[in-house]
């Protein structure tokens, strides 16, 4: 039996498998720097539809105008360049986006892109001590 070529073909699968990894290790981490982006996107407009809808009661409390909240939320995205859906309710502005991450080394074997998802949410509260209506 003859082993000649063996060593190369062994080569060629290690390299193969090591170009892989790298392909992982590089658009993986470039995944999750999206991914912690896509959040940062999303609280940072569910907090501005929060600012831009809280109304103060008499009583101390602040309510959230849904369309107020929404609007804001969504104009934060806009200017940010992504697109995603602001869900009010009366105590918190919810804001989840999709974004899609594209890849270099893993579009070699077909992956051009990866998504990736965000999700924020603020409360609104009044004065220094940080008091809601749950919490009230």
């Amino acid at each position: 039996m003859s082993e000649r070529g063996s060593i190369s073909l062994f080569v060629v699968m290690l390299a193969g498998a090591l170009f892989a990894l790298g392909g992982l290790v590089a658009d993986g981490g470039a995944g999750l720097a999206a991914a912690r982006r896509a959040n940062d996107l999303a609280e940072g407009a569910a907090r501005a539809g929060a600012a831009a809808s809280t109304v103060p009661r008499s009583s101390g409390f602040a309510v959230i105008d849904p369309v107020l909240a929404r609007q804001g939320a969504l104009a934060y995205l806009a200017s940010e360049g992504v697109e995603g859906d602001a869900r009010v309710t009366p105590t918190s502005v919810v804001v989840t986006l999709a974004m899609q991450q594209p890849t270099r080394l893993l579009r070699l074997v077909g992956i051009d892109h990866l998504n990736v998802e965000g999700q924020g949410e603020a409360r609104p509260v009044l004065g220094i001590t940080g008091q809601d209506e749950e919490a009230g």
